[in-house]
């Protein structure tokens, strides 16, 4: 199972286009979020470990 998170615009045309690589495979599971939160409930609820990672990968980007 993959979860993406892609508020929208780019983000969101690359998940679906990772999505559609994916569809009907009947292994993988591909689901594309619009907000954290839609993600964190498919995920079964918060979890701090990954607001962490996610913290620590965006303290790393530099736009």
């Amino acid at each position: 199972m993959n979860v993406f998170h892609a508020p929208s615009g780019s983000h969101t045309e690359m998940a679906e286009m990772v999505r559609k690589l994916w569809e009907g495979s009947g292994t993988i599971l591909v689901r594309v979020c619009n907000t954290r939160e839609q993600a964190f409930a498919i995920l079964g609820g918060m979890r701090n470990d990954l607001l962490a990672h996610i913290k620590t990968f965006r303290e790393g980007l530099s736009f």
